[in-house]
């Protein structure tokens, strides 16, 4: 009788909707890697792929995916690599 109930992306990934069943097991994996690289979790975000890849290697909306978490995980760490040697150089000539 009841519309189906909103399922809030923070909630699916966190767990919250019913403890006590695994919401996150019966959701497609590659919207759980959706909702993992949108918040940059991006380290899990490429093991889904990755695990779906084991069974479908020729799936390209997968490979996409787990590309650019590749490549925002790269960025990430020369962007954190980046402002740590400038906060270090700014320190320094002070």
């Amino acid at each position: 009788m009841y519309p189906p109930p909103f399922y809030c992306p923070n909630c699916l990934l966190r767990g919250l909707l019913r403890p006590e069943v695994s919401v996150a097991s019966k959701v497609d994996p590659l919207y759980m890697s959706l909702l993992y690289f949108r918040h940059h979790d991006f380290e899990k975000s490429a093991d889904v792929c990755t695990a779906m890849l084991e069974k479908n290697p020729y799936d390209e909306a997968v490979w996409s995916l787990k590309t650019r978490a590749l490549t925002a995980q790269v960025i990430l760490r020369f962007a954190h690599l980046h402002i740590k040697r400038n906060t270090r150089t700014l320190l320094a000539n002070k």
